[in-house]
């Protein structure tokens, strides 16, 4: 009896440690588990951190880079300024040298001889008139008298400046601002008059469109509105590239009805500028005239660009060239869709169009 008691507490002995090592077992797979779990956390913590200072060294680098663009402008406007003042200490020094100079002593003013029956005889040969300002200067003063609401000067410096330079690259120019003059002193039929010029002396200006539109503007105000209407809707214009390919803009009027809450019929016109590229340009060229209805589609473009007087102007268009543009001419005048123009999904888009029927806006549909 002794002996197997002291047996089986020798196998409880040793069935103890191996219960306590599968408890030991246990927590270090927890305790590895945790540990690599912090592991990952330490990974992504550390490829966001790679992540942000790739963004903040990309961003240091754009702002060296225009730090030193800024820079290097700065020092060419730094030179241009001391170009600029050393150009004006030479001019002064002359200036001064000129004033010290003793001044000319005054000519004589010519007297018409008088033969002796008291008839007057042929007066000498006058001085020849003095030449007048370069065309820059001209052009530069009329301008800054027109921006200060000089305008009854301004419009005698652009006379004189057509006067002395009919044929320079802002003739056409000083026409168009001959009109605003009169325009901004509320003298419309003299503006309209200033414009009818520029179009008929210089057809080929690019202030042909600008003045078109500033003319439909002045007869609405004028109370002319059917001539407005026809300077809105006027043919298109056709310029061509150095290659010869033509480029064709024009006005679009669209209209737009429905039924308000009271059961009115209500309409709208809009009117857009429509800049044309490539074969469609060629159809338009040939084929589409004032009052013909036609079926674009294309892309809104915002143009910014500065003028020949330095302004900032900005345009918005409905661009017409490339793959996804289409130009089809519809029925009105000038007979059915027009030869050339594009078939197949163009023609489906423009089904709904109304082929048969002249588009007719009214005197009220001017875009005021």
């Amino acid at each position: 009896m002794t002996a197997r008691f002291v047996l089986a507490g020798a196998l409880l002995a040793l069935a103890a440690p191996a219960w306590a090592v599968n408890k030991d077992i246990e927590r270090l797979q927890i305790q590895i588990a945790a540990l690599q779990g912090q592991i990952a956390d330490l990974q992504r913590t550390a490829e966001d951190n790679q992540r942000e200072i790739k963004r903040l060294a990309d961003t240091l680098t754009e702002q060296n880079a225009f730090l030193r663009k800024a820079l290097q402008d700065r020092r060419t406007q730094d030179d241009a300024l001391q170009t600029a003042i050393k150009e004006f200490g030479e001019r002064m020094a002359e200036l001064e040298e000129r004033l010290q100079q003793p001044a000319p002593a005054a000519a004589p003013v010519p007297v018409a001889p008088v033969s002796d029956a008291g008839a007057l005889l042929p007066a000498p040969n006058a001085a020849p008139a003095a030449a007048p300002p370069p065309p820059r200067e001209l052009y530069s003063q009329a301008y800054a008298d027109y921006a200060r609401g000089n305008y009854d000067l301004a419009i005698q410096e652009y006379r004189e400046y057509l006067r002395n330079y009919p044929n320079t690259d802002l003739s056409d120019n000083a026409q168009y601002w001959i009109g605003e003059c009169y325009y901004s002193k509320g003298r419309y039929n003299e503006a309209v008059a200033a414009w009818d010029d520029l179009l008929r002396d210089y057809p080929a200006s690019d202030k042909i469109p600008d003045a078109r539109y500033k003319k439909a503007v002045t007869l609405e105000r004028l109370g002319r509105r059917r001539e407005a209407l026809v300077e809105y809707r006027s043919d298109p214009e056709i310029r061509y590239t150095q290659g010869g390919e033509p480029i064709a803009n024009f006005s679009l009027a669209t209209n737009e009805a429905w039924t308000d809450k009271s059961g009115q019929k209500q309409e709208r016109t809009e009117w857009h500028r429509v800049e044309v590229f490539g074969k469609p340009a060629q159809v338009v060229r040939d084929y589409l005239t004032k009052g013909r209805q036609v079926y674009v589609e294309g892309s809104i473009r915002y143009d910014e660009w500065t003028d020949k007087d330095g302004n900032k102007r900005n345009t918005t268009k409905i661009h017409i060239g490339g793959p996804n543009s289409r130009l089809v001419l519809l029925g009105g005048p000038g007979g059915a869709r027009g030869e050339g123009a594009p078939r197949g999904g163009a023609d489906r888009a423009a089904e709904g169009a109304p082929a048969g029927e002249d588009f007719k806006a009214s005197d009220d549909d001017v875009p005021f």
